[in-house]
């Protein structure tokens, strides 16, 4: 596990270090097992999971891109630090679930888009032509 800090000075001129914590994914695994049987029964929680999950990789990608961190959200919570901690909480939880809803929407565009353009059929024939050539390709002699 590595970090990243990054040390700055809000509006109010009180200095804070926030530390941005990179995990493997090996380590993350473990909530994405636990509710991986899991069955809902609400149709309307089941469709939104449907939607959604395809681009949970996608908000990943998206916010802890270099442009869209160092441009976008490096200092988007500064102006939070002079509040009072429950208002800046606030904010924290607010901007985490506005990046997650926005990096949904383009993500779900983009899956959209592709499908309309045929990449999925490109794909499934590309992986029929490599599939292809592996049968056919000769097996090298064994050695005894």
């Amino acid at each position: 596990m590595g970090y990243q800090p990054y040390v700055g000075v809000p509006g109010g001129g009180h200095q804070f270090c926030v530390l941005r914590l990179s995990l493997h994914c090996d380590q993350r695994r473990g909530p994405a097992v636990l509710f991986a049987r899991t069955e809902f029964r609400s149709k309307a929680l089941r469709k939104g999971i449907a939607v959604l999950s395809p681009a949970a990789l996608g908000v990943y990608i998206i916010h802890v891109h270099p442009l869209v961190w160092n441009y976008v959200l490096r200092d988007c919570l500064t102006f939070a630090a002079a509040y009072p901690v429950w208002r800046m909480l606030l904010w924290v939880v607010a901007l985490a679930f506005g990046i997650y809803l926005i990096c949904s929407l383009i993500d779900v565009v983009r899956i959209r888009l592709f499908q309309a353009i045929g990449v999925p059929v490109l794909c499934r024939k590309l992986d029929g032509w490599i599939a292809g050539i592996q049968r056919e390709s000769p097996r090298p002699p064994e050695e005894t």
